[in-house]
């Protein structure tokens, strides 16, 4: 989770009775996610532990799940939402940027799921994971323009999809969930790059109520159980919507 005026709403929701794990890319911005919300929740003092991680590095990804589990001894739910998004027109994006974004968005997911996955099946224990992808991967927004952003998150589903139907019989559970527009920082960060003046208000205008929604994690909730250690892997590495 990165650290910004977003992180208080994200951990809270779950019951925090056992330990999280809050990964970041950089570990300074870890610590100060894991002081804003033991601040915010009142929790014990190391109830919330930092790691840096790249996501899109295989060797620092299974590092940091030995090391998460070294220190607390299990992983019971992982979710996952670090994401990335460069609006370019296809045009004008070269494969480097495309790659970039995908492996951030898709591959990052991946990674941790799979080194968390593993974990969970030789513990035969079950678990549970959820994947943020966006309702980008499902219908194209406007008016800025995305492609390697819409296509990472339409494979997100997929991708939970399938390790769902995979893992189900293990007693995991994954499933992936797909918010719209949010009142976040990092949306008002996106508006400031679409070519257009009034992003925000074209935004709005595709909202049948109108107003940007502010919290999900509810949702994030009800697909978990009450877990002993939640993994939680950052929120953003760059403006996303």
């Amino acid at each position: 989770m990165a650290a910004s005026a977003q992180a208080p709403k994200t951990l809270p929701i779950f019951s925090l009775e056992g330990k999280t794990a809050c990964v970041d890319l950089d570990l300074d911005a870890g610590r100060t996610a894991a002081e804003e919300i033991s601040a915010e929740v009142s929790l014990p003092e190391g109830s919330i532990r930092p790691y840096a991680c790249n996501v899109t590095n295989e060797d620092q990804v299974e590092k940091t799940v030995s090391q998460v589990v070294q220190d607390f001894g299990q992983v019971d739910v992982l979710v996952t939402c670090a994401g990335t998004c460069i609006a370019r027109p296809t045009a004008e994006t070269d494969l480097a940027l495309w790659r970039k974004v995908l492996d951030v968005n898709l591959d990052g997911t991946y990674l941790f799921a799979r080194s968390v996955g593993k974990h969970l099946l030789e513990r035969g224990a079950g678990g549970s994971m959820v994947f943020i992808a966006s309702v980008a991967g499902t219908q194209v927004p406007t008016p800025q323009t995305q492609a390697s952003y819409n296509a990472s998150k339409a494979a997100l589903k997929l991708l939970a999809a399938s390790l769902g139907k995979e893992w189900a019989s293990n007693g995991i559970r994954v499933n992936c969930l797909s918010p719209g527009y949010m009142d976040t920082k990092l949306l008002a960060d996106t508006a400031t790059t679409v070519p257009v003046s009034d992003a925000k208000d074209q935004w709005l205008k595709q909202i049948p109520m109108g107003w940007l929604y502010s919290q999900i994690l509810p949702r994030v909730q009800a697909l978990t159980d009450q877990p002993q250690v939640v993994l939680r892997v950052p929120m953003s590495l760059a403006p996303l919507w």
